[in-house]
């Protein structure tokens, strides 16, 4: 795993692996709780990281600025197609949180319809 303390140049990154799956890099990014490192990702890696922040800080319109900075980045095929359980899943073990609607794998036996994100804000 490629890591510095100071960002890459545009024609440094493109020779660095992305961190999540080893292609070439085009974007950095910096991590706080890893002690500050600059790592790359690829185009696709970067796209989905994005629109995971996006989705964490509840921007609105978030579809459609994923949907255009997708297309500026070249990433094909966005959005991803996203995970929907069958009922048969949700009965053995999968649930949709009822605050965010995000789909988890696990037992909750403590409040079954919170993920664990929504169920560490209502403490």
């Amino acid at each position: 795993m490629s890591k510095r303390k100071v960002p890459y140049t545009m024609r440094g990154i493109k020779r660095i692996p992305c961190v999540c799956c080893g292609k070439p890099s085009s974007a950095q990014w910096q991590m706080c709780s890893l002690n500050n490192y600059f790592f790359g990702f690829c185009k696709e890696c970067d796209t989905k990281l994005n629109a995971l922040i996006l989705d964490f800080m509840k921007v609105p319109f978030r579809e459609e600025i994923m949907k255009i900075y997708a297309d500026e980045m070249g990433v094909r095929d966005w959005p991803e197609k996203k995970f929907v359980p069958t009922q048969e899943q949700l009965s053995t073990g999968f649930f949709e949180c009822q605050e965010c609607h995000a789909v988890y794998y696990g037992t909750n036996i403590t409040s079954p319809n919170l993920c664990p994100v929504c169920r560490a804000k209502g403490k």
